[in-house]
C-alpha cells in the first residue's frame, strides 16, 4: 500500500495521478469482492468449537467411525447395523447450510431408486428436533431416507469434517470408499453407489 501512495505522489501529471487513483480503488473493490466470495463459500463451514482429539482419521480406505444416533421418532440407528448388509451414503447437514438443503431432494430420489440395496443416512449437526424437522418437512423429504440427530455435534469432527455438505460412500464392509465435500446431484450419487451394490 505504501508503494502505491509513493507512486501516486510521484505521478508527473494529473492524468497519471487519476489513473493510479482509479487502479487503487479497483484493487480495493476486487479485494472486497474476493472477501465476500470467501465468506459466502464458508457459510456452511463449522465454527471450530467442536474439534475432536479422536485419533480416528476416516479417509478413503479406512473403516468409518461407528455411531448410534436417534431418528426424529426416537429410534436408535447405528452405522454398524449396516455393516455386512448394504452400502451406506452418509451425509452431514444442517438447516443453516443452503447447499445441504439443495441436495436433499436428490438424496430422496437415490434412496427411492436403490431401495433396500442402499442406506441413505443424513446426520443433522447440532440442531433441535423441531428445527431440523421443519427443514425436511418443507422439502418433503422427512420420510424419504434415514435422518438422525447429533445434538452435541460429536460425529462431524470424527469424520474430519471441514465444511458442509460432506458425504461419505461406505461399502458393505464398513470401509469408506469415497468422500465428497459440497453438494452432489443425483447422477453423481448414482455413479458412486453403483459399484458398491454390484
Amino acid at each position: 500500500m505504501k508503494r502505491f501512495f509513493n507512486k501516486l505522489a510521484a505521478a508527473q501529471t494529473p492524468a497519471e495521478a487519476r489513473i493510479l487513483s482509479l487502479a487503487g480503488r479497483s484493487r480495493r473493490a476486487l479485494a472486497v469482492i474476493i472477501l465476500a466470495t470467501v465468506l459466502s463459500l464458508s457459510a456452511c463451514a463449522p465454527t471450530g468449537d467442536n474439534q475432536d482429539s479422536s485419533q480416528e482419521k476416516p479417509l478413503v480406505g479406512f473403516t468409518a467411525p461407528d455411531f448410534t444416533l436417534q431418528t426424529y421418532d426416537g429410534r436408535e440407528v447405528s452405522l454398524s447395523d449396516f455393516r455386512g448388509e448394504k452400502p451406506v451414503m452418509l451425509n452431514f447437514w444442517a438447516g443453516w447450510c443452503p447447499f445441504c438443503l439443495a441436495e436433499m431432494p436428490a438424496m430422496a430420489l437415490i434412496q427411492e431408486e436403490f431401495g433396500d440395496e442402499v442406506a441413505v443416512i443424513a446426520v443433522n449437526r447440532g440442531q433441535k428436533l423441531e428445527t431440523a424437522k421443519k427443514f425436511t418437512d418443507d422439502l418433503n423429504v422427512t420420510d424419504a431416507f434415514t435422518i438422525v440427530l447429533d445434538p452435541d455435534d460429536r460425529q462431524f469432527p470424527k469424520y474430519q469434517g471441514i465444511a458442509m455438505p460432506m458425504t461419505f460412500f461406505i461399502g458393505r464392509d464398513g470401509v469408506i470408499v469415497d468422500k465428497h465435500f459440497g453438494p452432489l446431484e443425483s447422477k453423481d450419487m448414482r455413479e458412486r453407489l453403483k459399484p458398491l451394490v454390484e
